[in-house]
């Protein structure tokens, strides 16, 4: 058995080992790619939005809760905040989805062009990158870097599209890969027939997305009524609804609010759009090195 001091001398020992590690990993090197910096930015922005969001939450969930004296109330009203892309939102994220394919067609005309003067994909890329949309500004000018950094083409076109990450894009990129390996003639009629498929599903994104939009407001309209109704009954005439101040009350108020929460969902699922996945989308390295342990 060990003594109270050996104890706490092998706990000590144990945080220090810890922190060693901890510093020594955070000490080394790391590369930082296009894809690594965008994923940090990316992350840095959800954390602001997150803090943010659960700030206003809790001041929502507080104020609801000392209105109408119903604790039960006030967590609703704070997941309601919190939750309140997911039953209601959305919109703003597919028509950004649209206008990227239609960017991105608009670059394959450009990435055409430029080739028809005799110039190939690795001098075409940097030429088209000054008329790119700002949605691509920032992949595109990251796909031009690594080129000049001397990048493998297939590779930086590999990176383009993590950068771009969306299916139908992915379509474009892989028959630029496929060229870029093959080299193989006839590049601008297939990036022709790619840009008038990528323009078309964009057009049918839109057409989707507007007629979404419908199902969506219905639910934006129903939760809104629904949250200002069981607000205003609870304020002006809570003796109407005094039964719920008991601990049964309350209990069957969250089954009630459940209920609600599970309709929401329900009808926030129909106003999704259902997107393939990737097909140059690349394993994380832990499945990668899962991989590569199978094969051996």
């Amino acid at each position: 058995m060990l003594t109270e001091g050996q104890a706490v001398s092998v706990v000590l020992a144990v945080l220090t080992g810890l922190a060693l590690c901890a510093t020594i990993f955070f000490l080394i090197p790391r590369e930082i790619t296009a894809a690594r910096r965008l994923k940090a930015e990316h992350r840095a922005v959800a954390r602001r939005r997150l803090a943010t969001r659960t700030l206003l939450a809790l001041i929502c969930a507080l104020a609801m809760a000392a209105a109408t004296g119903w604790p039960v109330a006030g967590l609703g009203a704070g997941a309601l905040v919190m939750a309140w892309d997911k039953v209601a939102g959305g919109l703003a994220a597919e028509r950004t989805a649209a206008l990227r394919i239609e960017a991105l067609a608009a670059w394959t005309e450009t990435l055409r062009d430029t080739m028809a003067g005799a110039a190939g994909l690795e001098q075409a890329i940097p030429a088209a990158a000054r008329t790119a949309h700002p949605l691509l500004a920032r992949p595109v000018a990251s796909l031009v870097e690594h080129l000049a950094a001397r990048t493998p083409l297939p590779e930086a076109l590999q990176a383009f599209a993590d950068e771009v990450d969306d299916p139908d894009a992915d379509v474009i990129i892989a028959t630029l890969i496929l060229n870029s390996t093959l080299r193989g003639p006839g590049l601008g009629s297939v990036l022709r027939s790619l840009s008038a498929s990528a323009r078309e599903m964009a057009h049918m994104r839109q057409r989707v997305t507007a007629n979404r939009a419908q199902s969506r407001r219905g639910v934006q309209i129903i939760v809104v009524a629904t949250a200002g109704i069981i607000t205003y009954t609870a304020v002006f005439d809570h003796g109407f609804v005094s039964a719920y101040d008991s601990p049964m009350g309350e209990l069957v108020l969250a089954l009630i609010f459940g209920l609600f929460a599970a309709a929401f969902a329900w009808m926030r699922r129909l106003a999704q759009v259902e997107v393939g996945g990737r097909i140059l989308q690349r394993p994380a390295p832990t499945e990668a090195h899962d991989t590569d342990e199978g094969a051996t």
